[in-house]
């Protein structure tokens, strides 16, 4: 039996590349579109990677979001007190394809 406590959400979640992966993800990433990250979201951005935003794989997407707004819960019903989104313009946003 480990002595640690379980993760929230029953998984910690480690975002970080293989240097392998990484250079070929920097490499691929010079033709997707880009965008300067604040202080702020370069934080949320590291606490997503390290795994200390664990269940998260990544900033919220809508059904999430709405779900921490209005019942302080993930979709799948794990507790999450707040919205962790990627604010961008909605210039921006529309020039994205999902």
């Amino acid at each position: 039996m480990s002595h640690l406590i379980e993760p929230h959400g029953g998984e910690l979640v480690d975002l970080l590349l293989a240097e392998e992966q990484a250079a070929e993800l920097k490499n691929q990433s010079k033709e997707w579109p880009s965008w300067d990250l604040s202080p702020r979201q370069m934080c949320d951005t590291e606490l997503l990677l390290n795994g200390a935003f664990s269940p998260l794989r990544g900033f919220m997407k809508r059904e999430d979001y709405e779900s921490v707004c209005s019942d302080m819960r993930l979709a799948d019903s794990t507790i999450w007190p707040i919205p962790i989104t990627l604010a961008v313009t909605e210039e921006f946003a529309g020039s994205l394809s999902s």
